[in-house]
């Protein structure tokens, strides 16, 4: 199953998690944020890309929404 978790404001980048490490969207280089241990130990409300194994943060006010087939889609609208 695949899960993605959008926003409208952050200021975290979008990015993807595949094999348990997170990746920038846009550019595929690993990605560490202030609120990570590092591209592998998200904490907060951005573990939820792990929730069931590879996923999605998406930031829509900079990036295209790809073109993806998701099964849960958390949407979180400040």
């Amino acid at each position: 199953m695949k899960l993605a978790l959008i926003v409208d404001k952050c200021k975290q980048e979008s990015f993807y998690i595949k094999d348990g490490k997170s990746y920038l969207i846009n550019t595929d280089t690993p990605y560490q944020f202030p609120h990570s241990i590092n591209n592998e130990c998200h904490i907060g409300f951005w573990s939820y890309t792990k929730l069931l194994g590879d996923g999605y943060f998406i930031k829509v006010d900079d990036t295209e929404l790809p073109d993806l087939e998701l099964d849960i889609i958390f949407i979180s609208n400040f």
